[in-house]
């Protein structure tokens, strides 16, 4: 899925302090966001973060 006003809601709580990178990271796995936004959002490549290189 992964909707440009879903990753800007989810941003703002991440930067917030609401969200961690664990919550963004079962947020794609659960399809709300795409990879790629999570490393738009938090500069962090989801792939090498999953791998435990992030």
């Amino acid at each position: 899925m992964g909707s440009k006003a879903m990753q800007r809601t989810v941003e703002r709580a991440y930067k917030a302090g609401r969200y961690t990178l664990t919550d963004l990271r079962e947020l794609v796995k659960a399809d709300i966001i795409t990879a790629e936004q999570f490393q738009e959002i938090t500069g962090i490549d989801y792939n090498l973060e999953e791998a435990g290189e992030g």
